[in-house]
């Protein structure tokens, strides 16, 4: 609830408006407050049951996460990131202790020596740099290789740091005196899985794709041992816990298990196109991790496959057992969740999911009561372990709250941050764009259940709008075609195209359907049943177009600063608007007499086509005029006046609601994880989208709900 502190502090009534919407309704916060609701206030209870397994959530860092390291006596934490800083972080209160500059390039490893008083960070641009943690101060650099470095280790007793780097080179380094001891050569490349010192560290092995693997004496680096088998993958190498058996990756469907103590040949265990492999704690078991397959373990005595878990398509490269071998933690480089199975029968027990991008980065507590991990969000995020907790986020709860006259609904159907929320013209549908690169069409009203999936053609351009008559969703931004797609079905109806540039805008006519279409190179497109015409004029990237109401104009305006209106019936240019700021947004009047333009730097004028000649009056008056006696249609059978309408603005996590004219005298505030698509207002609905996929939609009531009161 520290979420809610501030709003709640600002006036209490958020404790009912903005907290208990939010809150959980087996916490001890719903048990104080749920029951004492004031009388004009109905609340139901709330979509989940528990808090989240995520216990806090560190930022700090303004780029990716990409390692994050538990010191030796798990009071603190190290993170780096591509903004080329490392953080140190108190994991109790999850404060910053020290932030750690002096690199020039993105931060690729990090490792703690063993008494917890330096650390070893290695970046991008090859150099490697020693740290005095009391003193936040360089104690040494390294600067030997000559391309990024991917993986630093430290011996157990810390006297020697060993640095792998894409310069296809593996080094030895003593430590005390900062020389290089060794330098192995015998790789074709060095991934962050590809070497691994044993556990008594007199010895440490490397693999790579064409080089197999090899054993080296880490005192002084000579070569003890080979053996043959790359892996054309990924190199992934591990330890049993006794230092007895090796295991790699080798070939495309089998990974080797190597008995260093005899010389029998190594064993071979099945596994598609490996990702990640590792050894459990009493060393009776591996599990192999596969792209196609999931998780195998097998026996390390007899060999054979003891149990499964299916994973087809997930990321499996990070395979950690807990130290007692009870559990198993599996995250990789495309997924942005940790799954976590119970050992010996690898059965899927829980996920820990909240991050908006891949986890990268992940650390277990040596209790087990915790899991550390980082992601390309930019954050990281402390997990509760409890089974309690664990079993409960994996439940379905009622999705429905009710808050002051207001109910909020939770969707989960978008596996990433939602990022567009679009009303259709009827007030029946609305769709939502997400970054896991799909559109959703959801009916507006009563339970707002999923439509149609559209998905293929929806990239991170891709610009998505409603057809005027609600009938189709265009959507355009990949190039020089617009495509139609069904709002019952969500299928592809048609393609429209034959420019050469890539299309920024698209309108329609609400006369006449007509559609026009305007592209970086400057060109406006006319798309008619009957005929196709080319508007030329502007000279670079259409920013904004717009018809007059009853069709016969269309405002253009450009990149340049140019704004230009169009005789749509004949195809030629009418006149050409002075200015020179580039115009983002742009409306007729009702009667198409007047232009209004809003500018990239939000100045705002309106352009009398009568008298070619800018308007002196201010803009809002001007504006509010043309709307004062029109009215909506904000769904199939009604029609609501202006002082009945709601209206929404965002400043930051608080959502200000008005109703027509008057000013903002409600506010929700909604947690900065729910604010990632700007809420949109529709007839007395106002729908949002969040980070993790999320779909808010507050209904907002009718006008008797509303007291003129600011809050």
């Amino acid at each position: 609830m520290y979420a809610f502190l501030t709003p709640i502090s600002e006036n209490p009534i958020h404790i009912y408006q903005s907290a208990l919407p939010f809150c959980p309704r087996g916490t001890k916060f719903w048990e104080a407050y749920g029951g004492s609701v004031p009388p004009d206030i109905s609340i139901t209870p709330s979509f989940e049951q528990t808090w989240s397994a995520c216990l806090s959530t560190l930022h700090g860092h303004t780029k990716p996460i990409t390692c994050l390291v538990l010191s030796p006596d798990s009071t603190q934490m190290a993170s780096s990131s591509k903004d080329a800083t490392i953080r140190i972080w108190d994991i109790t209160s999850g404060t910053t202790i020290s932030v750690l500059s002096g690199h020039e390039a993105e931060i690729t490893t990090l490792v703690y020596t063993s008494d917890g008083l330096r650390l070893a960070s290695g970046s991008a641009d090859g150099s490697i740099l020693l740290w005095n943690l009391a003193s936040g101060s360089i104690s040494a650099k390294l600067s030997s290789h000559s391309k990024g470095i991917t993986k630093l280790l430290y011996t157990p007793f810390s006297s020697r740091l060993l640095s792998g780097s894409h310069d296809a080179t593996i080094r030895l380094w003593d430590i005390n005196s900062c020389a290089e001891i060794a330098k192995m050569e015998e790789h074709d490349e060095i991934y962050n899985t590809g070497f691994i010192f044993s556990p008594n560290g007199q010895e440490f092995a490397s693999s790579s794709i064409v080089a197999g693997l090899r054993v080296w004496d880490s005192i002084s680096g000579a070569l003890i041992k080979s053996f043959d088998g790359g892996s054309p993958g990924i190199p992934l190498i591990a330890y049993s816990p006794d230092g007895k058996l090796l295991a790699y990756a080798s070939g495309e469907n089998q990974v080797q298990m190597c008995r260093l103590d005899s010389s029998t040949p190594p064993t071979s265990l099945y596994c598609s196109h490996p990702t990640g492999v590792n050894f459990s704690p009493d060393g009776r078991h591996i599990v192999c991790a596969s792209y196609d397959t999931g998780l195998t373990m097998y026996d390390t005595i007899s060999a054979n496959n003891v149990a499964r878990a299916s994973g087809r398509g997930l990321d499996m490269r990070q395979v950690h057992f807990s130290p007692d071998g009870s559990r198993l933690f599996v995250f990789g480089d495309s997924d942005m969740a940790v799954r976590i199975y119970s050992m010996p029968s690898i059965q899927f027990i829980g996920i820990l999911k909240g991050h908006t991008d891949v986890v990268k980065a992940g650390s277990l507590h040596p209790d087990c009561s915790r899991f550390f991990s980082g992601s390309h969000d930019g954050s990281l995020k402390i997990w509760d372990l409890s089974s309690s907790t664990l079993v409960d986020t994996l439940k379905t709860h009622d999705p429905s709250i009710v808050s002051l006259h207001a109910t909020i609904t939770e969707r989960r159907e978008h596996t990433k941050a939602v990022t567009e929320v679009i009303v259709s013209p009827t007030g029946l549908q609305f769709v939502t764009k997400s970054e896991d690169l799909e559109a959703r069409i959801w009916t507006l009203g009563g339970t707002y259940e999923l439509v149609a999936l559209i998905g293929g053609y929806i990239g991170r351009d891709t610009v998505i709008s409603f057809y005027p008559s609600g009938e189709y969703l265009m959507s355009w931004g990949q190039g020089p075609s617009i495509e139609f797609w069904s709002t019952t079905s969500g299928g592809l109806v048609s393609m429209v195209g034959g420019g050469r540039g890539t299309i920024k805008v698209v309108t329609v006519s609400p006369a006449s359907g007509i559609i026009v279409s305007g592209d970086n190179r400057g060109d406006l497109n006319l798309w008619d049943p009957s005929a196709v015409a080319i508007l030329k004029g502007h000279t670079s990237d259409i920013t904004a177009a717009h018809f007059s109401p009853d069709g016969t104009r269309l405002a253009s305006a450009s990149v340049d600063g140019l704004v230009c209106l169009w005789d749509v019936d004949t195809a030629t240019s009418v006149s050409v608007i002075p200015g020179n700021v580039t115009i983002s947004q742009m409306t007729f009047s009702p009667d198409g007499t007047q232009l209004a333009l809003v500018g990239l730097n939000s100045t705002q004028r309106v352009w009398d086509t009568t008298t070619e000649a800018y308007i002196d009056d201010e803009v809002e008056s001007i504006v509010e005029d043309w709307i004062e006696n029109l009215e909506v249609k904000p769904n199939a059978n009604d029609y609501m006046p202006l002082e009945s309408r709601f209206r929404c603005k965002q400043e930051g996590p608080w959502l200000f609601v008005a109703k027509g004219k008057k000013k903002f005298i409600r506010a929700f505030y909604i947690p900065p994880e729910y604010c990632r698509a700007e809420f949109k207002v529709f007839s007395t609905v106002a729908i949002g989208g969040g980070q993790g996929g999320q779909i808010i939609v507050i209904w907002l009531g009718t006008l008797g709900d509303w007291m003129d009161r600011a809050l």
